[in-house]
């Protein structure tokens, strides 16, 4: 059968690199191609991208020198909130219907748990979203929670 009639047949494709036909399976997914697959194998993609950092080495690691690493969320302040997630999840809190701020009605979708101190997970005041920003507002110069687990 050649390689054609092997592609009309849906088994596989020939790669653009190697020119060899190849099942589906050794090319790796696109949106971009309408048989759904990469022009390339897996192997020949590979080859391309090691020839390809290989030429632009230089300007790869400038481009990366200037990137933002993400900022890591305190360890203090994630574990209280993952607490206070799964009792509200649970059953064992129940939001209230009205935001605890401006005393307005709100869904419970639309309050968030505020902590105050974060030694006590599950004692929070529901706050709609502007209250709640007005509230960290408020707390600007608190100094941040220590991290859990001591210094060593």
């Amino acid at each position: 059968m050649s390689a054609h009639k092997r592609l009309q047949a849906g088994i596989g494709k020939v790669c653009c690199g190697c020119h060899q036909f190849k099942p589906w399976s050794d090319f790796q997914p696109t949106t971009k191609r309408g048989d759904g697959h990469s022009a390339y194998c897996s192997h020949c993609h590979a080859i391309r991208c090691r020839g390809y950092y290989r030429a632009h080495a230089e300007q790869i690691r400038k481009s990366k020198k200037g990137r933002r690493k993400p900022k890591l969320r305190i360890a203090a302040k994630e574990v209280p909130r993952h607490k206070l997630q799964s009792a509200v999840r649970c059953g064992g809190i129940q939001k209230p219907a009205t935001c605890q701020g401006c005393e307005k009605p709100k869904s419970p979708r639309e309050l968030h748990g505020h902590h105050k101190d974060y030694s006590k997970p599950l004692e929070v005041i529901w706050l709609c979203a502007s209250c709640h920003a007005a509230e960290h507002r408020k707390y600007e110069d608190r100094p941040a929670a220590p991290a859990q687990g001591g210094e060593k």
